[in-house]
């Protein structure tokens, strides 16, 4: 199911794939190897491993680029 930024709400559960960019800030609560591209932020081209144990925040306007979430 596809959702809109505007449609989103602070509790809402969203699941993450491939190909999604970001329309709120978040975070994980379970992941299968979650990849994210956060070089539109911060100017990095390295891919961000994302995890609910280790760097379970993932930003607005960022892409996944791996796994599932």
């Amino acid at each position: 199911m596809e959702r809109h930024g505007a449609e989103v709400v602070v509790g809402d559960v969203l699941q993450l794939s491939i190909g999604n960019i970001l329309c709120a800030d978040g975070l994980v609560i379970d992941s299968g190897d979650l990849a994210v591209d956060e070089s539109t932020l911060t100017g990095e081209s390295d891919i961000v491993p994302k995890s609910a144990a280790k760097a379970p925040f993932v930003l607005s306007g960022t892409g996944v680029q791996g796994g599932t979430g």
